[in-house]
């Protein structure tokens, strides 16, 4: 426990000791640093009970615990965080002097339970009058060994309180203008970005003075005549570089599209507020700077009057794994989210603002893999609202967690990376109209979440409220296993006997055309017949891209496959000896990003009988020119070889036929690190009797081959068997692989519950051919029965 020596942490130590756990409490700034002797059955975070900035001790305790805590056993390990708000996470009697900042742990464990499937992840909130009964004690102590929600109130002994999200579906917006016209609006963040669609909708009314604040430099005229009429990065790139000379670093290149870029965004933004006849203007500051802060207060009152509104949007991103993240990229994200808006409350003062909003985010509702320091630092700012609206009974005091937008800081990535997910896109117009609407509202919650559905057609909101549980008495229930979160369109994971239900495809949207349709057998598709698992003929993951690179370079004739993000494979495509499907493949609409084009591509199938299902997905894209390889380490020298034969590999831990036997030679370098000589595959037409093309366009062979040694790997580190069920990322930086052979280098990341992940590169003599990164494979111990049965049944 990390705690301050606080009458709570104290009994509840003691109650966990009775229940036959060894508790050691430590201080919260004695993290202890290098390599755990032994593992731990859990961690408790007790947050101080004064207002102090304890993060950073945060993500210290928690870097270690990765490294202490168990993969593997027979009960997981737990962590559990321990505030003390109300009881009821800020929705019930909280007092106007709470200490908020211990809110933001909430953010770091919700975090962490997507990131660390094998532990089991809690918040508890206590009610701070009862914090030092004894029975209080023993109620805490059960709810961290019990399962549970993520988030357990607890505002007197036996009495429970789960926050929940209540729908507030949206019935139109309607209303008067938002501004009266004395309205003086300071809104930080609004030169760019989705808060300047607030601030436009603002503005529409043409009344009242917008105040923007913003770190982006304002102009001191047009843009340079060097500029391109240009939206690609690529394009504006290449003019950078030719502006600064041969001697420019891609950093500066970086440094210097970015501020002209932004500055072109802030000026657009501007002409359009203009436009509507509001009064505008913009200051460029630092927020986390307090003196600029109390200057900037100062002028606005002075030029324009009482600031009536505070809209509070800027924000920045380092989006990093726990075990990744720094220090000081943490503080980066917390000094513009939460220390920027202290600063602007300790300026105004008591000034009687009619709106008070933040721009939070679902990230700290939810939790998201990487973004630890984003949800901490929004929980924050949740809870300040709370506390505000304690504060300001007369104001609108609102928490915008806004689901992504189509727009600022979600990059074309990461649009990719929710597509693939089954996330929509706020459209930015709509939600800055919504926002504008909300204001007006007296008859909702604080902290509203709005999503966007796929569909794109509404924009839902959802309230945060509160709902009873029932107690847990004893010592509490076991911990369940956890269920893995769901990935895209909420199917299962990649094979049938993975214990998951196939369900048929959902349907396909307006938007997907047919690509290409050809029957699939065993018998114009021989090489299947050595890819069997529980006697049916499985299509690999390197033939799933085959058809998927060919889909998309299908629809852009005289462009190259340059690899996919997101590949899952989400229904595995098995075939008996005499069973025969459809095979079809479909394309979305393709948008141009990144110098090439991005489309969606998916490898569906009908039976006889009709049903149609969705077996894998991507984000495939093709360019003129494959991409640049990034600069590689070299191979270490050394290692041990992998003492079975090749032989006895396939034999006996693959199951692979003879065509699908390419691997020559393994070779484990380190712990972690392995390497592989793999042979490339044959012409398509000694593997298909109806190839699609006469080369492949990449190598499935060597890809799986590459799978191949992932299954040795994984099995030498967990004694488990592996299927792999997606490629996170993978480029291709040359058309051809090597005609004879292919060096495959491969780094077991790390094993999340069931999921093993894993980073692959592809060289020769001349460097990097391709790479994968974020591949993962399900661990099973079904699978070696599966492995075994690896001849294809004639009935």
């Amino acid at each position: 426990m990390a705690d301050e020596g606080d009458v709570l942490a104290a009994e509840v130590g003691k109650a966990l000791a009775g229940r036959g756990l060894s508790v050691r409490h430590q201080a919260w700034e004695a993290a202890p640093a290098g390599t755990p002797t032994g593992s731990w059955a859990g961690l408790i975070l007790v947050a101080p009970l004064q207002e102090r900035p304890f993060h950073p001790g945060v993500l210290a305790w928690l870097q270690r615990a990765a490294k202490a805590f168990p993969r593997s056993g027979d009960r997981r390990a737990f962590l559990v965080g321990l505030i003390r708000l109300d009881g009821q996470f800020g929705l019930g009697p909280l007092r106007p002097d709470t200490p908020v900042g211990q809110s933001g742990l909430a953010g770091w464990i919700k975090t962490a339970r997507w990131e660390w499937p094998h532990v089991a992840c809690k918040v508890i909130d206590v009610a701070p009058e009862w914090s030092e009964a004894p029975e209080m004690a023993e109620e805490v102590a059960a709810e961290v060994l019990a399962d549970g929600p993520i988030e357990i109130g607890l505002s007197e002994p036996w009495q429970r309180w789960v926050p929940v999200l209540k729908e507030e579906p949206l019935d139109g917006l309607r209303g008067d203008g938002p501004l009266q016209p004395d309205d003086v609006v300071l809104i930080t963040g609004g030169g760019r970005g989705v808060t300047a669609d607030l601030a436009q909708a603002l503005a529409e009314a043409g009344r009242g003075t917008l105040v923007l604040v913003g770190r982006t430099p304002l102009p001191t005229g047009d843009l340079p005549s060097w500029w391109p009429e240009s939206e690609e990065e690529a394009v504006l790139k290449r003019a950078v570089a030719e502006h600064l000379g041969p001697g420019a670093s891609p950093r500066q290149i970086q440094e210097q599209y970015q501020l002209r870029r932004a500055q072109q965004e802030l000026q657009r933004t501007l002409q359009r507020l203009s436009a509507q006849g509001a009064r505008i203007a913009y200051y460029s500051l630092d927020i986390a700077d307090q003196a600029a802060v109390q200057h900037l207060v100062a002028e606005v009152r002075q030029r324009w009057g009482p600031i009536t509104r505070l809209i509070h949007g800027a924000g920045v991103l380092a989006d990093r794994r726990l075990e990744d993240l720094t220090a000081e990229q943490f503080e980066r994200v917390y000094r513009t989210k939460v220390i920027g808006l202290e600063h602007l409350l300790a300026a105004l003062g008591q000034e009687p603002l009619r709106t008070l909003a933040v721009f939070s985010s679902t990230t700290a509702r939810l939790g998201r893999t990487g973004q630890g320091a984003y949800a901490c630092a929004n929980e924050v700012l949740n809870k300040l609202m709370q506390r505000e609206a304690r504060r300001r009974p007369q104001t609108r005091v609102i928490a915008f967690n806004w689901g992504p937008w189509d727009g600022g800081m979600v990059t074309s990535a990461l649009k990719r990376l929710f597509a693939a997910e089954g996330v929509g896109l706020i459209p930015r117009q709509a939600g800055g109209r919504y926002g504008a609407w909300e204001i007006q509202k007296w008859d909702s919650g604080v902290e509203i979440v709005i999503s966007a559905r796929t569909s794109g057609k509404d924009v839902p909101t959802f309230a945060l409220t509160l709902a009873g549980t029932s107690p847990v008495g004893g010592t509490g229930e076991p911990l369940a296993a956890p269920r893995m979160p769901s990935r895209g369109n909420g199917e299962g994971t990649a094979f049938r006997s993975n214990g998951v239900t196939p369900h048929p495809a959902p349907p396909r949207g307006a938007e997907m055309t047919l690509a290409f349709e050809r029957p699939l057998d065993v018998s114009n598709h021989p090489v299947l017949a050595d890819h069997v698992l529980e006697g049916r003929a499985v299509v690999p993951v390197a033939l799933h891209l085959e058809w998927l690179a060919h889909a998309a370079v299908h629809r852009h004739p005289g462009l190259q496959f340059c690899g996919c993000d997101q590949l899952r494979i989400y229904h595995g495509l098995m075939l008996e000896a005499s069973e025969s499907a459809v095979l079809q493949v479909w394309c979305g609409p393709s948008s141009r990003q990144d110098g090439g084009y991005w489309q969606t591509v998916e490898v569906r199938s009908r039976g006889a009988a009709g049903r149609e299902w969705l077996h894998a997905r991507a984000c495939v894209l093709v360019a003129e020119q494959w991409p640049a390889p990034p600069p590689t380490e070299p191979i270490p020298e050394g290692g041990q070889p992998w003492p079975w034969s090749m032989e006895d590999t396939y034999e006996h831990l693959l199951f692979h036929g003879p065509q699908w036997r390419g691997v020559r030679h393994i070779q484990k370098l380190e712990d972690d690190l392995w390497l592989a000589r793999v042979r490339t595959a044959p012409p398509p037409a000694q593997w298909l009797t109806s190839p699609l093309r006469s080369a492949w366009l990449a190598d499935p062979l060597v890809l799986d081959g590459a799978l191949q040694l992932l299954i040795v790997a994984a099995y030498e580190h967990y004694q488990l068997r592996c299927l792999p069920v997606a490629l996170g990322r993978y480029r291709q930086y040359r058309r051809h692989f090597p005609a004879t052979e292919t060096t495959v280098l491969l780094r077991l990341r790390c094993r999340e519950h069931a999921l093993v992940q894993a980073d692959i590169e592809f060289r020769d003599d001349h460097g990097l051919i391709a790479q994968i990164q974020d591949c993962e494979a399900v661990l099973q111990e079904q699978l070696a029965r599966a492995f075994r049965n690896n001849r294809l049944r004639s009935h």
